[in-house]
Protein backbone atom coordinates (compact mmCIF):
# COMPACT_ATOMS: atom_id res chain seq x y z
CA UNK A 1 0.00 0.00 0.00
CA UNK A 2 1.13 3.52 -0.81
CA UNK A 3 -0.23 6.59 0.97
CA UNK A 4 -0.24 9.68 -1.20
CA UNK A 5 -2.01 12.89 -0.17
CA UNK A 6 -5.49 11.83 0.96
CA UNK A 7 -5.55 8.50 -0.86
CA UNK A 8 -4.36 4.95 -0.15
CA UNK A 9 -3.29 3.06 -3.29
CA UNK A 10 -3.33 -0.72 -3.03
CA UNK A 11 -2.86 -3.51 -5.54
CA UNK A 12 -5.60 -5.90 -4.40
CA UNK A 13 -5.11 -8.57 -7.07
CA UNK A 14 -3.09 -9.37 -10.19
CA UNK A 15 -4.97 -6.78 -12.24
CA UNK A 16 -6.92 -4.57 -9.81
CA UNK A 17 -5.78 -1.36 -8.10
CA UNK A 18 -7.87 0.24 -5.38
CA UNK A 19 -7.60 3.96 -4.68
CA UNK A 20 -9.35 4.74 -1.38
CA UNK A 21 -9.93 8.46 -0.90
CA UNK A 22 -10.06 9.60 2.72
CA UNK A 23 -12.83 11.71 4.21
CA UNK A 24 -12.50 15.35 3.28
CA UNK A 25 -9.99 14.76 0.48
CA UNK A 26 -9.58 17.53 -2.07
CA UNK A 27 -8.37 16.21 -5.39
CA UNK A 28 -6.61 18.83 -7.51
CA UNK A 29 -5.13 18.33 -10.97
CA UNK A 30 -1.61 18.21 -9.49
CA UNK A 31 -2.66 15.48 -7.05
CA UNK A 32 -4.41 13.63 -9.90
CA UNK A 33 -1.21 13.73 -11.96
CA UNK A 34 0.83 12.38 -9.04
CA UNK A 35 -1.73 9.63 -8.31
CA UNK A 36 -1.77 8.69 -12.00
CA UNK A 37 2.05 8.41 -12.04
CA UNK A 38 2.08 6.19 -8.94
CA UNK A 39 -0.67 4.00 -10.42
CA UNK A 40 1.33 3.64 -13.64
CA UNK A 41 4.41 2.66 -11.63
CA UNK A 42 2.41 0.16 -9.54
CA UNK A 43 0.98 -1.50 -12.67
CA UNK A 44 4.29 -1.43 -14.57
CA UNK A 45 2.44 -0.52 -17.73
CA UNK A 46 0.19 -3.60 -17.64
CA UNK A 47 -3.57 -3.54 -18.18
CA UNK A 48 -5.49 -2.99 -14.95
CA UNK A 49 -8.91 -2.35 -13.48
CA UNK A 50 -9.23 0.50 -10.99
CA UNK A 51 -11.55 0.85 -8.02
CA UNK A 52 -12.00 4.48 -6.95
CA UNK A 53 -13.40 4.27 -3.42
CA UNK A 54 -15.05 7.53 -2.33
CA UNK A 55 -17.17 5.86 0.37
CA UNK A 56 -15.70 7.82 3.30
CA UNK A 57 -17.50 10.89 1.96
CA UNK A 58 -16.92 14.60 1.64
CA UNK A 59 -14.54 14.12 -1.29
CA UNK A 60 -14.04 17.11 -3.56
CA UNK A 61 -12.85 16.21 -7.06
CA UNK A 62 -12.01 19.46 -8.82
CA UNK A 63 -13.03 19.69 -12.49
CA UNK A 64 -9.42 19.86 -13.71
CA UNK A 65 -8.56 16.69 -11.76
CA UNK A 66 -11.63 14.93 -13.11
CA UNK A 67 -10.78 15.96 -16.67
CA UNK A 68 -7.18 14.79 -16.25
CA UNK A 69 -8.21 11.32 -15.03
CA UNK A 70 -10.80 10.93 -17.78
CA UNK A 71 -9.02 12.47 -20.76
CA UNK A 72 -5.26 12.92 -20.18
CA UNK A 73 -4.02 10.40 -17.62
CA UNK A 74 -1.08 8.16 -18.48
CA UNK A 75 -3.09 5.20 -17.12
CA UNK A 76 -5.84 5.60 -19.73
CA UNK A 77 -4.35 3.16 -22.29
CA UNK A 78 -3.86 0.55 -19.53
CA UNK A 79 -7.24 0.94 -17.82
CA UNK A 80 -9.70 -1.84 -18.58
CA UNK A 81 -12.47 -0.37 -16.43
CA UNK A 82 -13.13 1.85 -13.41
CA UNK A 83 -15.57 1.06 -10.62
CA UNK A 84 -16.53 3.97 -8.38
CA UNK A 85 -17.69 3.18 -4.87
CA UNK A 86 -19.69 6.08 -3.53
CA UNK A 87 -22.01 4.50 -0.90
CA UNK A 88 -24.06 7.64 -0.84
CA UNK A 89 -21.16 10.05 -0.52
CA UNK A 90 -22.13 13.16 -2.37
CA UNK A 91 -19.65 13.42 -5.17
CA UNK A 92 -21.03 16.23 -7.25
CA UNK A 93 -19.22 15.18 -10.37
CA UNK A 94 -19.99 11.44 -10.24
CA UNK A 95 -22.68 11.40 -12.91
CA UNK A 96 -20.61 13.70 -15.11
CA UNK A 97 -17.57 11.44 -14.69
CA UNK A 98 -19.60 8.43 -15.76
CA UNK A 99 -21.14 10.15 -18.80
CA UNK A 100 -17.89 11.76 -20.03
CA UNK A 101 -15.89 8.63 -20.20
CA UNK A 102 -17.61 6.22 -22.53
CA UNK A 103 -14.98 6.47 -25.29
CA UNK A 104 -11.90 5.37 -23.31
CA UNK A 105 -12.93 2.62 -20.87
CA UNK A 106 -16.06 1.40 -19.08
CA UNK A 107 -16.92 3.15 -15.83
CA UNK A 108 -19.61 2.19 -13.36
CA UNK A 109 -20.85 3.10 -9.92
CA UNK A 110 -20.87 0.17 -7.48
CA UNK A 111 -21.51 -0.19 -3.76
CA UNK A 112 -18.73 -2.61 -2.69
CA UNK A 113 -15.35 -3.97 -3.71
CA UNK A 114 -16.99 -7.36 -4.24
CA UNK A 115 -19.49 -5.83 -6.67
CA UNK A 116 -16.61 -4.15 -8.50
CA UNK A 117 -14.73 -7.46 -8.77
CA UNK A 118 -17.84 -9.20 -10.09
CA UNK A 119 -18.28 -6.51 -12.75
CA UNK A 120 -14.60 -6.75 -13.69
CA UNK A 121 -15.03 -10.53 -14.12
CA UNK A 122 -17.82 -9.86 -16.63
CA UNK A 123 -15.63 -7.38 -18.51
CA UNK A 124 -12.79 -9.91 -18.74
CA UNK A 125 -15.04 -12.42 -20.52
Amino acid sequence: MIELFDVSLTKISEDILCSKYHKGAILTEKKARDIDSVQLNMTRGQDFFIIADFSEGEINVEKDAERFFLKNGKMIPFTMGVAIISKGSRIKSLSRMISWNRAFYPIREVQTIEEAKSWFDKLRN
